[in-house]
């Protein structure tokens, strides 16, 4: 049978959303008041449960990505990379455990640990929403939200590998190519979204009576399809010089360097283009509006074109420039 190096992965991802949802909506339809209201009409209702929906998806992008990146090590791992009915009822039975384990673990987390980190919205007599000690918080909890996710996929693969149909031969030099490129790239996104969730969206407060939830939720989904399909022609033939072996320690490594060089080229870029702002203020008295538009479009520009041939200068040095045997 032919191999497939991500669409198990991606099943993984889609049984996993499709359990969340079906468990998500039967708890706002059964238990939920407001949807067992009689003076609701079937598109109130639907409106609402779209809104919630788009929340949860939106929440939960942070672990359909790190699901992903763990269910690739690990079926390449065990060998597992044929799609067939044996191996995608084992991945559906897996996606089922790791949604009912979540759930019990944001339960616990919610009823206790939460508590316990946050008795007050005070920390040491000092509001917390005032300064960035709430944003490493949430960090710290999507980084949780991460080793749970890893846990109990790995303990979860583990325990059902013997079940899954096994391709005893190796990755070729090609295919390691092509799996070394989308590890790299989901790593990537998966920092990003990190940051994005933990700083701008954890605790923030969402008002599910409008659609900009949605509205947001379309525009990150669009960034992230634009950036990824450059990446992706960016960074295809960067990979030469790996082995047939996925080396997930130098992919880390490599990937998360170059998100924190383009972190600071990003602040860099910003600070260079607010002092040129004020220069042209100052010397030239020029208009705000058309300045501030155009300092934004300079720092668009220059961040793409630097930032693209960082990324593959990175990737071209570390699994290119070195032949392994």
């Amino acid at each position: 049978m032919k191999k497939t190096l991500f669409k198990l992965p991606l099943l993984f991802v889609l049984f996993y959303w499709l359990v969340n949802i079906v468990l998500f909506t039967a708890y706002f339809i059964v238990i939920n008041n407001y949807f067992t209201a009689s003076d609701l009409t079937f598109f109130q209702i639907s409106k609402g449960i779209i809104q919630r929906l788009s929340v949860n998806f939106y929440l939960q992008l942070p672990n359909s990505i790190i699901l992903f990146i763990v269910a690739i090590v690990l079926l390449n791992k065990y060998y597992i990379n044929i799609i067939n009915r044996k191996n995608i009822i084992n991945t559906f039975i897996i996606a089922i455990l790791i949604v009912l384990s979540e759930i019990v673990g944001r339960w616990f987390y919610r009823t206790y640990i939460n508590k316990w980190m946050f008795i007050e919205q005070q920390y040491a007599g000092i509001d917390i929403y005032f300064i960035s000690i709430i944003d490493i918080f949430n960090c710290t909890k999507v980084v949780m939200s991460y080793l749970f996710i890893t846990i109990l996929t790995f303990f979860s693969v583990k325990f059902l590998n013997y079940k899954y149909i096994h391709n005893d031969s190796g990755l070729t030099q090609i295919e390691s190519q092509k799996l070394h490129l989308g590890v790299f790239i989901s790593l990537y996104n998966c920092y990003f979204i990190t940051l994005f969730i933990s700083f701008f969206v954890l605790d923030r407060y969402i008002d599910y009576s409008s659609y900009s939830i949605i509205i947001e939720l379309g525009i990150l989904i669009i960034f992230l399809l634009i950036t990824n399909l450059l990446g992706y022609f960016l960074l295809r033939r960067c990979f030469k010089g790996v082995t047939e072996s996925l080396n997930l320690t130098r992919l880390i490594i490599s990937s998360l360097s170059t998100f924190i060089l383009n972190c600071i080229l990003l602040v860099f870029i910003i600070f260079i283009c607010i002092r040129m702002f004020e220069l042209l203020q100052i010397y030239y008295s020029l208009p705000n509006t058309p300045t501030l538009i155009t300092c934004c479009w300079v720092i668009i520009v220059m961040l793409f074109i630097v930032s693209s041939l960082m990324v593959r200068t990175m990737a071209k040095l570390f699994f290119d420039s070195k032949k392994e045997n």
